[in-house]
């Protein structure tokens, strides 16, 4: 179909959007083709890829200072774990030099260093360290739930029960702490 914007603009030599750049075999730029100015990007078609040059240069400065910033986060986090790793070398190393007497102590502590190596032992059998984990969630959730019933009854000691707590087996269980004046309502 005949366009008549097309003849007045000449956009009949402009290639289709999505056309690559072609290059002769010394690498230099032939044709530029039409990278999907002002288009969605086929691969991610949220982004749009930018028009003009200063556009280009906020997304390329923005995209650098983003992997900055990751690359200084990733530094921080090795360095960090780093520094952990060293710490912990080193107490255990200087635990070592009490026990075998290289550094004289009191009795005390190297009673203490003793104490602290077989607890040390006994958190490094991967089963007893499943079972205290296990231990420590359930009596969270234990206490969570204490604390949920100490709120309710407080609340129906004070006579206004509310949510879920109106419901009929909550209300009949909890009613018997209720005033007598939320009755004579």
């Amino acid at each position: 179909m005949f366009n008549i914007f097309d003849s007045l603009t000449g956009d009949e030599d402009i290639p289709a959007p999505g056309t690559e750049p072609t290059y002769d075999d010394l690498g230099n730029l032939v044709d530029p083709g039409n990278p999907w100015i002002g288009w969605p990007d086929p691969q991610n078609p949220k982004r749009t890829i930018p028009a003009s040059g200063a556009q280009r240069r906020r997304a390329r400065r923005a995209e650098q200072r983003r992997a900055a910033a990751a690359q200084r986060v990733g530094q921080r986090a090795y360095d960090r774990s780093a520094t952990s790793i060293q710490r912990a070398e080193s107490q255990a190393q200087q635990r070592r030099r009490v026990l075998t007497g290289e550094i004289p102590v009191s009795p005390a502590l190297l009673a203490n260093v003793r104490n602290d190596e077989l607890r040390r032992r006994r958190l490094g059998d991967p089963e007893i360290a499943a079972a205290r984990a296990e231990d420590h969630r359930s009596d969270l959730h234990e206490a969570r739930l204490d604390r949920a019933e100490e709120r309710r009854i407080r609340r129906f000691k004070e006579g206004r029960p509310r949510g879920k707590d109106k419901r009929e087996e909550t209300f009949k269980q909890f009613s018997h702490y209720l005033p007598t004046s939320y009755w004579v309502k």
